[in-house]
């Protein structure tokens, strides 16, 4: 037997063409090939420019579209190094990645990751920086190669080898065509097999040269497997000469492509179906694919007589996951623990439930493949369909690393345009691009494809380290729902990683410092976890702290929930009316939903934009929905009409803090309330007592939050530099007074007549 490995992923693709290296610009579209201006262009026009000035800020974009490519090559690499990792765990013999997803500086670290493995490493584009990756590696280099793309193919030992991509397709302008190809022999367990890997568009050429090296190559004994790399928007054309191949040809095609247009599928001959069901559109994964060459159709007279049995079965489907990234990520501890007994007792219990929450079609098909079978199916094939690849919480997603880039860049070339002596000309493109940049990040925000703002991601940093992998991770931690979840998701990311306080301390307080910058209140407790584990040895005490979190957090619901019934709030009505996302308000309603009927309460949930400009309705919508209440949603410019005519009974508000002056919250709150308490609507505040805050700290973090503004990007979008005598009002957080609540909830109790030295709340303040 051989198991393939067809790995799905996105990138950004490894290639070149007429001086523009697209690694070195933060964000590219593939199916143009083209970045939103690239930085490439920019420096050429700045060199062009009789200007000194000029001259140096175009050797400053030169420097920085080096800085971009070697940031992103160092954790791309991250990524495919853990996948190559779990591969070869899983006993891959061939590990196939799509075209142009392996740079030629990431070959050495695969060549010495992979085992016994042969390694498809994708292609690149040859360039003449490539020499030295090439020497590293013991792949020959050529000065001939240069502009063409090639393929290396790591094999048994150090042995290595490439083939040229022979045909090119219209992307392709400027790179030149190869000449190089031949099959690769492989033997295992007893078996010969022949690898005709086929960048692309040349499985879909019919190159003579191609068809004379598979018949120099042909062997009977040979079991021939087609394998096609590659990065296309159309894969009809494949679909259909991958299956003519399996079924006439009794031969296997794997086929390799980008996750975000997904399709990647293996096609060998079968009764049933004729191939693998392809991959979903859009989600990274690794599908294991299993040949039994004894299974081959044997010649007949006239035509090949098929095998009754399968040539090949697909092994597993894994997904790939990020951390704290994924909505499903807190819910697949059980199933890391590898307990088969546990996840069949948790599966019987809470199956339907978890798949309705799951949003990753992969894990949804595996999951309910298990779920339907939960009471027959043995105990390996259950592990199998509830495994995952969870990548390390340093490593972003292809969207995540685009936004930072280019707000980085943005923020990059808006400090070049101020450079004195720079003409009008150049200081007008560069503010030119910058807008550009900002935008484009804009757009991964607005589009929820992104779920921080990279602006605190970038300004929270020393110019120097604003591509750093700190400053991704500060991002996720900020990301989640509440500071107490802040604090879960370090502790998390802890254990995860094995990483010792003790050892780290000091790069750990830079992060909770960015967490802090990006969400007030949160890294007091990130450092006091260090401090409290700083002297840890074995990372035992970060167990007990996690233990101590999960429970803290399930009696503060239970807490919480008393709290709300005592302080005579009736959630089942149906004119409740929730103001933004509020972890603590789904809590209460998750700890309520077991005893009153949720299907006959409709929630209204009003459109309210967090501080990133992220509209956080949908999420809480989302989450009362999986508890099955009947939800509206409300848009913000609505609520005066709507209230005058649907009066709510109550308004539910969450909290960021509370402090002696008012409740801090969202943008959008004190027009609630105010209105509300215009029309005698009672508004509650449900919160943890964790939000309040006392003595000397709480004038320093108001005065912090409500100087916040939202994006100016998101106002200006005309592509041009916000005007100088133009100024922006866009605040990020309001106060309320206290006199517009009806009560504050807090798992302590609710609190009425609040008053800013209110002894409940404010004790010594």
């Amino acid at each position: 037997m051989l198991r393939a490995a067809i790995v799905q992923i996105d990138f950004q693709p490894a290639f070149a063409t007429r001086g523009i290296d697209y690694l070195s610009e933060p964000g590219v579209d593939f199916r143009e090939l083209r970045a939103p201006q690239a930085l490439f262009e920019l420096e050429q026009s700045l060199s062009k420019t009789e200007n000194r000035v000029s001259g140096l800020v175009s050797d400053n974009v030169s420097a920085w579209r080096s800085k971009i490519k070697s940031t992103y090559e160092r954790w791309y690499l991250s990524k495919i190094k853990s996948i190559l990792e779990f591969a070869v765990k899983k006993d891959a013999n061939i590990i196939i990645f799509p075209e142009y997803s392996i740079p030629c500086n990431s070959i050495g670290e695969l060549q010495n990751r992979r085992g016994n493995c042969v390694v498809i490493a994708g292609t690149h584009t040859v360039t003449a920086n490539s020499k030295l990756a090439y020497q590293n590696t013991g792949l020959a280099f050529d000065e001939a190669d240069i502009g063409r793309s090639i393929c290396p193919i790591l094999g048994p030992g150090q042995k290595i080898d490439a083939v040229h991509k022979l045909n090119l397709s219209q992307w392709e302008l400027g790179v030149h065509e190869g000449h190089r190809w031949s099959a690769i022999g492989l033997e295992r367990e007893h078996h010969n097999f022949n690898l005709c890997i086929q960048i692309c568009i040349d499985f879909l050429s019919g190159d003579r040269r191609i068809r004379e090296g598979i018949e120099t190559s042909a062997n009977l004994s040979a079991t021939t497997i087609h394998i096609v790399p590659a990065l296309t928007p159309k894969i009809g054309d494949f679909y259909s000469r991958a299956t003519d191949i399996a079924h006439r040809k009794d031969e296997i095609v794997l086929f390799s492509n980008i996750a975000s247009v997904g399709g990647s599928k293996a096609f060998f001959r079968s009764a049933e179906t004729g191939a693998v069901h392809g991959a979903e559109f859009g989600e990274e994964l690794i599908s294991f694919i299993d040949v039994f060459p004894e299974n081959r159709a044997s010649a007949g007279k006239a035509t090949l007589i098929p095998s009754l049995k399968p040539i090949a079965r697909e092994f597993a489907r894994v997904p790939i996951l990020y951390w704290g990234v994924n909505d499903s990520i807190s819910q697949l501890e059980i199933f890391q623990s590898k307990d088969s007994a546990s996840i069949r007792d948790y599966l019987r219990g809470n199956g339907r439930q978890l798949l309705e929450s799951i949003s990753n079609k992969t894990l949804r098909h595996n999951f309910g493949d298990a779920f339907q079978q939960i009471e027959t199916i043995p105990a390996i094939e259950l592990l199998q369909l509830c495994e995952t690849l969870t990548l390390p919480a340093t490593v972003p997603t292809l969207d995540e690393w685009r936004c930072i880039a280019m707000y980085a860049s943005a923020r990059f070339l808006e400090k070049q345009a101020e450079e004195p002596g720079l003409a009008s000309e150049p200081r007008t493109l560069c503010a030119s691009f910058a807008a550009k940049y900002r935008d484009a990040a804009a757009d991964l925000v607005a589009g929820s494809k992104v779920k921080f703002n990279p602006e605190q991601a970038v300004d929270s940093l020393p110019p120097d380290d604003i591509l750093d992998h700190r400053s991704m991770l500060a991002a996720r931690l900020s990301s989640t729902a509440s500071s107490g979840q802040v604090d879960f998701a370090f502790v998390r990311w802890l254990q995860d990683e094995q990483i010792r306080p003790s050892e780290n301390k000091e790069d750990l307080a830079v992060i909770a410092g960015l967490v802090d910058a990006y969400r007030p209140l949160s890294s007091r407790g990130i450092l006091a976890i260090v401090d409290q584990v700083a002297s840890d040895k074995d990372n035992s005490g970060l167990d007990e702290i996690y233990r101590t979190l999960l429970a803290e957090e399930q009696d503060y619901h239970v807490q919480l929930a008393a709290s709300v019934g005592q302080a005579g709030i009736v959630v089942e009505r149906p004119r409740l009316l929730i103001f933004g996302y509020s972890s603590s308000i789904v809590g209460v309603l998750k700890n309520l939903s077991t005893t009153i009927k949720p299907h006959e309460s409709v929630i209204t949930v009003v459109e309210c934009k967090n501080r990133h400009g992220i509209d956080s309705a949908p999420r809480q919508i989302d989450a009362l929905a999986r508890l099955g209440f009947q939800c509206r949603f409300l848009a913000i410019e609505s609520i005066a009409r709507f209230l005058a005519t649907e009066p709510p009974q109550p308004i539910l508000l969450g909290a960021n803090a509370i402090t002696p002056e008012g409740v801090i919250n969202t943008m959008g709150s004190l027009a609630v309330t105010t209105l509300a308490s215009a029309n005698d609507w009672p508004c509650y505040v449900i919160s943890s007592s964790r939000k309040i805050l006392r003595n000397t700290e709480w004038q320093e973090i108001t005065n912090r939050m409500l100087e916040m503004r939202r994006p100016s990007n998101l106002i200006f979008r005309d592509g041009h530099s916000r005007p100088s005598n133009v100024d922006l009002v866009s605040y990020a957080y309001d106060i309320v007074p206290f006199s517009q609540l009806k009560a504050i909830v807090t798992e302590r109790g609710g609190f009425d007549n609040v008053n800013q030295a209110d002894p409940r709340l404010f004790e010594g303040g």
